[in-house]
């Protein structure tokens, strides 16, 4: 246990991160175009000198704009839509949810760190986060990024708060499936954050030899719930998606680089690099020379989260059969509902989607799918249980590998699906792991740094020059 004096220090530096993230992100956030973000789905339109297009008037057209043309789910300008409703549309009004969730994100990294038995890495990386000129930029600009970042940092947390059974349970676990449900609304590659917290509950239900756990359970339920939003993917799986001109290496050489701290190579930025303030030979060298840095300090992290602290998971209960029916009928009448309205669209409006209603069509019977799994899994869980305890899922158990999970998965993931298909990797997109890459990086800078106090200076005045660059390089966009 951390001494509270060594408490108190860490959440200082953490508050003073907050302190001046914020005004990092508030820095020319009235001067920021409005050109190259997103459309927000609002209220009444706006004054005619922003920038941004037309905006839907009313919840119909926000519904039709965002399930036909959009590569995202509704979630998020439904959440505008109240907002702007409310406060009015104003420029100010559209861009502070993205700066308040992304302040909060940097005091959620320090308290998942402080959960996993990480104070110091924690504070480390909430300062990593703060600081990232990315992660700054994004925070200027509209669109569910920064809230499907905090959304994904408090799910893991309350994820692992269950896992040690703190606090009252029942509350955790509402609030948990409710987190999950908000990011599968807000954004499609949040399903990768619930396949992972899937497979690490079995992990840990395979170690221990337990029977189906509670926690796996709510996340079924929450899979069931979710599973229409996977037609409304499919549905628009034939949008037009961000043009990416990066291969697959330079992807992983900007994401090791403290999630894409440097501009370019992004979406935001595609083709757009350093190399207008230096020239390319030095740019390449300058970012190839920060990549092994990078890759040192995760491989340096990575042994510190190595060891496996097996957390007692929620003790079994009774699988939720009722709760799942009801779920599969709801999603299923859901599915029925977005049928019917993509067969509507496409009766007035002929295009792309003809060839995604098919698709539409067949995922009307995957919440049934999903029951009769779920139920086919808990009548083989013996079986299986003695067959995930040889395939050593202790090497996945434990808060600290969970981390790991996540820094590494689903970027893997989506960069291995961009190689044979059309590139779809985006910077913006997995917003939501960087806190997990900027954990680890600081548990190998922890690692470092406590050998000696001279290295440790050196370190921090590195780390301080290279973000303070990289939020400057970023300002000049």
């Amino acid at each position: 246990m951390s001494s509270p004096r060594k408490l108190s220090l860490t959440a200082l530096i953490v508050g003073l991160a907050l302190v001046l993230g914020g005004a990092a992100r508030i820095y020319r956030l009235a001067d920021r175009s409005y050109k190259d973000v997103q459309r927000i789905s609002a209220g009444p339109p706006i004054q005619h000198d922003i920038s941004v297009p037309g905006l839907p008037q009313n919840l119909s057209r926000i519904l039709v704009s965002d399930l036909f043309y959009r590569r995202h789910p509704p979630g998020y300008d439904l959440m505008m839509f109240l907002i702007t409703w409310v406060f009015g549309p104003s420029p100010a009004v559209m861009v502070l949810p993205s700066f308040l969730f992304s302040v909060a994100s940097i005091g959620l990294v320090y308290w998942l760190g402080l959960l996993i038995g990480q104070r110091v890495p924690g504070c480390i990386a909430a300062l990593l986060l703060a600081f990232n000129g990315y992660q700054v930029f994004m925070s200027q600009t509209t669109g569910p990024y920064s809230l499907v970042c905090s959304l994904s940092l408090l799910a893991t947390i309350l994820l692992v708060l269950l896992s040690q059974e703190i606090g009252s349970e029942r509350g955790l676990e509402s609030c948990y499936a409710v987190v999950l449900l908000l990011g599968l609304f807000c954004q499609h590659c949040f399903w990768a954050l619930l396949a992972i917290h899937m497979l690490w509950v079995l992990a840990n239900a395979w170690v221990q030899d337990r029977r189906l756990p509670r926690l796996l359970n709510i996340q079924i339920l929450v899979m069931i719930l979710g599973s229409p939003l996977l037609a409304v993917a499919t549905l628009q799986s034939r949008n037009q998606a961000t043009a990416l001109t990066a291969n697959a290496l330079v992807m992983a050489r900007e994401y090791a680089l403290f999630y894409w701290f440097l501009p370019g190579f992004n979406e935001l930025l595609t083709g757009r690099t350093i190399a207008r303030l230096s020239s390319p030979t030095v740019d390449l060298a300058f970012r190839a020379l920060l990549c092994v840095f990078c890759v040192w300090l995760f491989v340096i992290g990575s042994r510190r989260l190595s060891p496996v602290d097996d957390p007692t998971l929620s003790a079994p209960s009774k699988p939720f059969i009722g709760l799942w029916i009801l779920a599969t009928v709801l999603a299923t009448l859901a599915d029925v509902g977005l049928i019917f309205a993509t067969r509507r669209q496409v009766a007035h409006n002929p295009g792309i989607w003809l060839q995604t209603l098919p698709g539409v069509e067949a995922l009307a019977v995957l919440p049934s799918i999903l029951f009769m799994a779920a139920i086919a899994l808990l009548q083989s869980w013996l079986p299986l249980r003695v067959i995930g305890r040889k395939l050593q899922p202790r090497a996945l158990a434990g808060g600290q590998r969970l981390i790991l999970l996540l820094a590494i998965m689903p970027f893997a993931v989506f960069l291995i699906a961009s190689i044979p298909m059309e590139p779809f990797l985006s910077a913006r997109d997995l917003l939501f792991v960087a806190p997990y890459l900027l954990l680890a990086l600081a548990c190998g800078i922890f690692a470092i740094g406590r050998r000696s106090r001279s290295l440790a200076i050196a370190l921090f005045l590195v780390l301080a020059a290279l973000h303070s660059y990289s939020l400057w390089a970023y300002s000049i966009y």
